[in-house]
């Protein structure tokens, strides 16, 4: 009768064992699947940068925007105010909308 409490008690350590080692690599497979998740999206999104350059005959700044990324950039949308310089104090800071009448009037609505 001891030896058969015995089997058992050292059955349910095993099993509890297994299932310990189970539920841990099924966490373990869990995160590489979202890591894995996560690399195959990133590595199609497109990546936009501002290149600034001279590029022009006459030495004129050119602006282009470029697809650095391996996807697509599909349906970008670029906005370009007009700000005045006059509209920026010493510090170097925008204005706001009271303090710089010429920059409400150059970007609308849309003041930020």
């Amino acid at each position: 009768m001891l030896t058969a409490l015995a089997t058992d008690q050292g059955l349910v350590v095993v099993t509890l064992g297994l299932l310990l080692a189970t539920l841990v690599y099924g966490l373990f497979t869990w995160r590489l699947a979202k890591e894995s998740r996560t690399a195959r999206e990133q590595s199609v999104k497109p990546g936009l940068a501002l290149d600034l350059g001279f590029l022009t005959p006459r030495g004129h700044p050119q602006i282009a925007i470029v697809n650095v990324g391996q996807g697509p950039a599909l349906e970008v949308a670029v906005e370009m105010v007009y700000i005045p310089r006059r509209c920026f104090g010493s510090s170097g800071h925008e204005a706001t909308r009271e303090t710089c009448p010429a920059a409400k009037q150059a970007d609308g609505d849309r003041w930020r």
